[in-house]
Parts: C-alpha cells; structure tokens; sequence
C-alpha cells in the first residue's frame, strides 16, 4: 500500500505544480522595446526695430540757437547676436547730416544720441528683448532758413529711416 500512496502523492505534487505554473505570472516578462531620436532644432535669427517715442519736433526761430528734441527706438535680436543701427542706409557715418529740410531750408542732423550731433553707429549684440536707443536731432544756431509768412513748417515731417544691420 505504500507504493500506492507514494505514487498518489506524486501525482499530487505534479498536479499542483502544473496548477502553480498556470497562475503564478512567468518571472522572465519581456523587456520594453525602446530607440532614441534626436530634435533637432534650426534657429532663424530675427531682428526688429521700432520707433516708439514718435516724431521729433524742432522748434527754431530764425538766427536764434541750436534747437535739439529726441526719440526713442526699440532694437529686439535674437539672444547674442550682432547688430549695427545706422540711418537712412548710412554705416559708420555716427552723425547723419547736414541734411537740409526742403520746406524750410534749414540744415540739421540725426545721431543715436540726444542731442543729435555726436556719436557713432550702435553696434551691440541681440539680449532677446527690448533694448531702447535714444535718437537725436539737432538744428544748428544762426541759421534763417526760407519762408514766405510768420510761421512756416515741413507739413508731415523730412522722413528719416533707423536700420538694424545684423
């Protein structure tokens, strides 16, 4: 009778470690597939310019002194990168003028400075946001200039040109 019972309890053990096998989980699951891809990013750098103080107003009398007003400008570049301001398509000229007003015949110059007579291009690098330029304009002393009544004026204004150069 021994052998019997051994053999049933052999059996017992194998049907039990078959059902063991069915619903314990595999101890090997599969790993996850993985890959790697770069993003690549190509930056076009941009840069703007704005004048954001408005026209300059010049008020002179005749034969009288120099006359100065100013403007202001906002340069915004991309973060590091180079630029150079200059006026109506002029480089390295600091001082623009004398250009003389067609209407009132009177010579005056523009500069990236207050008082519109000194200075250089502004030449500086990109910060990614606003940076304010200062623009001057300047009307010499002692000048008469043409006009035909008590008060003249250049109606809309001599257009003037700001360009960022990068």
């Amino acid at each position: 009778m021994k052998s019997v019972q051994i053999k049933k309890l052999a059996l017992s053990s194998i049907a039990a470690a078959a059902m063991i096998a069915i619903v314990t989980p595999s101890a090997q699951a599969a790993s996850p597939a993985s890959a790697n891809y770069n993003v690549i990013i190509n930056l076009t750098s941009e840069c703007t310019v704005a004048v954001t103080g408005g026209d300059i107003t010049l008020n002179y009398t005749a034969g009288g002194a120099a006359a100065t007003g100013t403007t202001s400008a906002d340069v915004t570049c991309t973060n590091t990168l180079p630029y150079t301001l200059s006026m109506n398509g002029l480089t390295g000229a600091g001082v623009y003028g004398p250009l003389t007003d067609a209407s009132t015949g009177l010579d005056y110059t523009v500069a990236f400075n207050g008082a519109g007579t000194a200075g250089a291009d502004v030449v500086s690098a990109g910060n990614g946001v606003a940076q304010a330029i200062t623009i001057g304009a300047n009307i010499t002393a002692g000048q008469m200039g043409t006009c035909l009544g008590a008060t003249c004026n250049n109606g809309a204004g001599a257009v003037q040109t700001v360009y960022v150069n990068y």
